[in-house]
């Protein structure tokens, strides 16, 4: 590959939440088969990428999985240089991007990371003082965070994703520690979720579009 680094990086995004590479050297992704127009779009960068092929899958869903859909599954052909980044990028067959390449990603790694693990929490209201008295001002819908689920990441990679989001976009973010340790990035504050929807709308796949549709400030026009 030419630009080995940048190419690097471009990887790392696309497979950063629901990717993986096999001990073969296939990159591969598993969705809901509800999902299947943005696999396809996946498998569609990894050719215009990478000139990397792919084999396409639907699996009917395990009986015991709490899955409630059938999978679709993208493989993609096996090089020698799939199988060098499976030994670079795994640890105990866990998967180990270093922190130098994910604090490098910029918005269309973000927009992956997103459509893959990312949520919206909305709001329809606000709180005022009018009199001395709180009063509730219900409103359209916005974004009160955005909120990416990460599972139990590493520290190393919470300070990556974190430094990549503030150093490369201008976005600030936070850490949500849910109940069972599981920890979230969230986005919040008023100028960081306009700079996120606007530096990640161009790269989201129509279909993945319900993950954006509502403003991401109250006051914000589109």
């Amino acid at each position: 590959m030419s630009e080995i680094n940048i190419d690097k990086i471009k990887l790392a995004g696309i497979i950063f939440g629901d990717g993986y590479i096999t001990k073969n050297g296939n990159i591969c992704f598993r969705h809901s088969v509800f999902q299947k127009e943005y696999a396809d779009y996946k498998s569609s960068k990894l050719f215009e990428y990478f000139g990397l092929k792919t084999n396409k899958y639907l699996q009917k869903k395990n009986e015991n999985s709490f899955s409630k859909n059938d999978n679709y599954t993208i493989s993609s052909h096996s090089k020698n240089w799939t199988k060098i980044l499976r030994d670079e990028w795994y640890i105990n067959s866990k998967k180990n991007i270093p922190p130098e390449i994910i604090s490098n990603f910029k918005e269309e790694e973000w927009s992956f990371i997103y459509m893959d693990d990312g949520r919206l929490n909305k709001i329809s209201h606000y709180n005022t003082i009018k009199s001395g008295i709180r009063e509730r001002i219900s409103t359209d819908a916005f974004v009160n965070r955005y909120e990416i689920c990460l599972g139990y990441p590493s520290d190393e990679v919470i300070d990556s994703l974190i430094f990549s989001l503030k150093n490369n976009m201008g976005i600030d973010s936070s850490i949500l520690v849910r109940k069972d340790g599981q920890r979230n990035i969230s986005i919040s504050k008023k100028d960081s979720k306009i700079s996120f929807y606007e530096k990640i709308v161009k790269f989201i796949h129509p279909s993945m579009k319900y993950k954006i549709e509502i403003l991401p400030v109250l006051d914000y026009l589109r």
